[in-house]
């Protein structure tokens, strides 16, 4: 724009912000008019006006952000002046500061959500020695302001101040009657929540026979009787995959139906509903919200919902899933402190029973995987000791120090008694003769090799007469030893027979 266009629209704009402040009562509305006419003085890509408070700047309005991407900044941003080098050099000189290319100012800080900004413009806005905010002009385009423009400015910053003087007010005034509503309504929160834990204790006990998906439905059509809202669904939060799925819903029946609400969703998609699960504080948001997320915008929109309150499901200090309650009413709703408090308690009690079911489903399955265990180990030693009685040998078990770990012996081929009396012979002339089990030993210690099988043979004095026995030994995975005994009279008998022959 020319410089003597600028010069000639300068006073007409004036008159207008004048009109402005006559005529209009609400100074957010005086706010965006003035704003208004700043931009067809000098064009800017995005502003906003920011309230000094004890060393803090607050955003009381704004403009332009959207575009950006920055919305969600400039919608909250509430910084210490300490923190703002530029702003705070305009507060202390109480003179506007031009920066023609923020990236070659030392003292602009830099931030993700407004890398995009490269020129940028400040006035101080000051009634007599007091400064009461800035007015702060962003440009995506570099040398976008001059000084003259500073200068220009200047009287619709004063008429900001104005505006601003004068809503202090009616601010104190709403801020006195916001603290004395909430003071009341505490006292009623705490009032009703000492009643409703008394009534949901009561109701516990008395309906325990119900099953956790009975629960969660009666739950959930009680919140939306008592919160008179259109529709409430419980869902779950899976960490490992960061989803959350619905696990009850009551009302909107013909919305769930058609899929306008779904029953699962990727919780990173939606930003508002992922501070709810981590920040642990129920949100609440309108369609016409200016500071609401694009995601949960475009649900609400989809859905046809004009008000959505998000309310953590917490158990033991940590949170399993949330709540939604919808409400499709014309006018958007605001949900009141009480109102928040009696969804939080009734939430939290749906979480504590949601675990304890959980944990007495666990118990019942641990124990059902231990019984199951059990009887498969009982039917395994049975059918082992089965084979084992099936042998018509008898089994020594030993470690590999010699150590009797255990036996099975074959009555009927050789006795028990019979274990701690002499062996009469052994195959080995360098094993004196000794008693079973020593023998067996001392074959482990002088002979046995590993992972091979070795054999000796032995005469024993039965009462039926003398008997020979066979001991084969092998060693195992475990580090121990089987001796498997074996009566080979008969055989050996036998094989003599057929040598005289």
């Amino acid at each position: 724009m020319e410089e003597e266009e600028r010069e000639r629209l300068l006073p007409e704009i004036l008159k207008e912000v004048l009109s402005a402040l006559t005529v209009h009562t609400n100074h957010q509305a005086i706010l965006e008019d003035i704003l208004g006419q700043l931009q067809r003085l000098i064009p800017y890509s995005a502003a906003n006006v920011m309230l000094l408070d004890k060393g803090t700047l607050r955003i009381v309005h704004w403009r332009g952000y959207e575009s950006f991407g920055s919305e969600e900044l400039i919608s909250t941003l509430e910084q210490s002046l300490a923190n703002l080098p530029v702003d705070a050099k305009v507060v202390q000189l109480r003179q506007p500061v031009v920066i023609p290319e923020t990236q070659h100012e030392p003292d602009w800080r830099v931030m993700d959500e407004t890398s995009w900004i490269k020129s940028f413009l400040a006035v101080p806005l000051s009634i007599q020695e007091q400064v009461l905010g800035l007015l702060r002009l962003d440009s995506e385009f570099p040398d976008n302001f001059s000084p003259r423009d500073a200068e220009r400015i200047q009287p619709l910053a004063n008429a900001v101040a104005i505006c601003l003087k004068n809503a202090q007010p009616h601010d104190q005034t709403q801020q006195e009657l916001a603290k004395r509503v909430i003071q009341a309504e505490t006292e009623i929160i705490q009032l009703n929540q000492r009643l409703l834990a008394l009534q949901y204790s009561s109701a516990t006990i008395t309906t325990s026979s119900l099953s956790l998906q009975q629960m969660l439905d009666t739950v959930a059509e009680e919140i939306v009787n008592l919160l008179k809202v259109a529709g409430c669904a419980i869902f779950e939060w899976d960490r490992e995959t960061n989803t959350i799925s619905a696990m009850t819903r009551y009302g909107l029946d013909r919305r769930w139906e058609a899929g306008l609400l779904a029953e699962t969703f990727p919780v990173a998609e939606f930003r508002l509903m992922q501070r709810v699960l981590i920040e642990r504080r129920p949100q609440q948001i309108t369609i016409n919200h200016p500071g609401v997320y694009s995601a949960e915008l475009a649900y609400m929109h989809k859905a046809k919902l004009r008000t959505l309150l998000m309310v953590p499901m917490e158990f033991q200090d940590h949170v399993i899933g949330l709540v939604k309650l919808m409400d499709v009413a014309r006018w958007e709703r605001t949900f009141t402190n009480k109102e928040i408090g009696l969804a939080q308690l009734l939430v939290n009690q749906v979480a504590s029973a949601i675990e304890n079911v959980r944990l007495y489903e666990q118990l019942q399955q641990q124990l059902a995987e231990q019984a199951q265990i059990e009887k498969d180990l009982r039917r395994i030693a049975a059918r082992q000791q089965a084979i084992l009685n099936a042998i018509p040998d008898s089994m020594f078990y030993f470690g590999r120090d010699g150590k009797l770990l255990g036996y099975n012996v074959d009555s009927k081929h050789l006795p028990l008694g019979i274990l701690d009396q002499t062996v009469f012979k052994a195959d080995s002339r360098d094993i004196p003769p000794t008693n079973l089990v020593d023998l067996i030993r001392q074959y482990i210690e002088q002979k046995l090799e590993p992972d091979k099988m070795q054999s000796f043979e032995f005469l024993l004095v039965l009462p039926e007469g003398p008997q020979d026995f066979e001991a084969r030994l092998v060693t195992s995975d475990s580090n121990e030893v089987l001796a498997i005994v074996r009566n080979i009279s008969k055989y050996k008998w036998m094989k003599e027979s057929l040598n005289q022959k």
